[in-house]
């Protein structure tokens, strides 16, 4: 498992006014599609609309201004991400045939890579029919809920989720469908913001406004059973679910105009305008339901943080963590190189020079429940063939049956030694190494 990398170093502060922001943002804002005012299956609540299917289940409203919310949100991520829909190399090495775009929201993100990969079908999941009428013909929304069980009868190659923190309460089981609902070879991407406001050189007491909300926030988010910092556990819980190769990344997301990097300040403005429109809609479900306030003690709250919160968020800010993760190892050879395999003494590496040439699929392994996945998922499941196939004998872990045919011709391999031989000339593979030799037997 990869480590974690920080993006960049504490942020230098600017001089910086709130009198900055409007400006600021009218200078950056570019023109968006209106978001559609028919809400379908939506229930009234505090002044709110929520979705209907499966009330109560996300803390946030569907309403029209959080819809747009949203909107600036998306722009706020391709900024940070350089103009990227996504960072992993899918669809680097193979074509992106199905993508899901988990918790879609307003549909943005989804009609952004339906177009960008006209090929490819993508299929948006949210709880809300908030999506837009008129998309891409190559994509598809579907109202349902990610913790129920998935029943897609094609597997993906890509699935993103962006933005899902407080409406997942059992990750393990989401990631655990992800990595059932990929494709050998697939990758997932998360990407979650850690709703812990920090301030890089401690200008900024804890007690203040802002930082008391974002306390706050956290606390009535446990209660509810949806926590905001449910990101910090993805890592270990995607190690666990057997997706290898989990790079991550930490981005800051400073909460308003105050760093003198051009990039970051602007950052800030979009960050600072996106707090400033959601705070209402963040507070109003978690704070009234977990923490019992009335919807008059929730808006007098939010007028500290939304008046004299406002210049406290400057030196402010908090951090999206981003997760790049490998379903299996052989897809990604620039930094994936090795495909490496360990079944009791049996050992299996070999460099990637040549794809799909060759599939091995193993069926069966005493110490799979232990050794997890990986294992079971085969040594190289996107080197496919239907002409070359060997699988585990269900007796013994250590003896294979092997059987294939090379230029019409049946191969009958007798032991490793043969095999180590053979498959640099069918498959393209080198610095290939099977040991110990094990006994092999032909089943043409």
């Amino acid at each position: 498992m990869a480590g974690t990398t920080e993006s960049e170093q504490p942020l230098e502060a600017d001089v910086w006014s709130d009198d900055d922001v409007d400006s600021g943002i009218a200078s950056l804002a570019s023109s968006s599609d209106s978001i559609t005012s028919s809400i379908l299956r939506s229930r009234e609540e505090n002044g709110r609309t929520y979705h209907a299917f499966k009330d109560g289940r996300y803390v946030l409203p569907n309403d029209e201004s959080e819809n747009e919310r949203l909107d600036l949100q998306h722009t706020l991520c391709l900024l940070t991400f350089d103009g990227r829909l996504f960072t992993c190399p899918a669809g680097r090495d193979q074509p992106i045939r199905r993508v899901l775009d988990a918790g879609t929201g307003t549909g943005i993100w989804a009609m952004d890579f339906a177009d960008e990969y006209p090929n490819a079908q993508v299929i948006g999941v949210d709880l809300s029919a908030i999506q837009p009428p008129f998309v891409p013909p190559n994509i598809s929304f579907y109202v349902d809920d990610l913790e129920d069980p998935w029943t897609f009868s094609t597997k993906f190659d890509f699935i993103y989720g962006r933005m899902l923190i407080g409406s997942l309460r059992d990750w393990p089981l989401f990631i655990k469908q992800s990595y059932d609902n990929l494709n050998s070879g697939g990758w997932l991407e998360l990407a979650d913001v850690l709703l812990e406001l920090q301030s890089d050189d401690n200008s900024v007491p804890a007690d203040s406004p802002a930082r008391k909300w974002g306390d706050l926030m956290l606390q009535a988010a446990d209660k509810f059973g949806a926590p905001l910092d449910s990101c910090k556990k993805y890592k270990q819980q995607l190690a666990d679910a057997g997706f290898v190769d989990i790079v991550e990344t930490i981005y800051k997301w400073p909460t308003s105009g105050w760093p003198k990097d051009k990039k970051y300040k602007e950052m800030g403005l979009w960050t600072y305008e996106d707090l400033g429109q959601g705070a209402s809609g963040l507070s109003l479900r978690l704070f009234t339901r977990a923490l019992g306030w009335t919807k008059e003690e929730v808006e007098v709250f939010l007028v500290d943080p939304k008046k004299s919160g406002k210049p406290s968020l400057a030196n402010l800010n908090h951090d999206i963590i981003l997760l790049v993760i490998d379903h299996v190892h052989d897809t990604y050879p620039e930094s994936l190189n090795k495909l490496t395999l360990v079944c009791s003494d049996l050992y299996f590496t070999a460099r990637h020079v040549q794809y799909r040439r060759i599939q091995i699929n193993m069926v069966r392994y005493k110490e799979a429940d232990r050794l997890g996945p990986i294992v079971r998922n085969g040594l190289a499941p996107a080197i496919r063939s239907s002409h070359v196939k060997a699988r585990v004998d269900h007796n013994d872990s250590t003896r294979f049956i092997y059987s294939g045919k090379r230029d019409g011709q049946e191969l009958g391999l007798a032991n490793w030694e043969q095999l180590e031989n053979a498959l640099p000339a069918m498959t393209g593979l080198r610095d290939l190494h099977l040991g110990p030799h094990y006994h092999f037997s032909s089943c043409a």
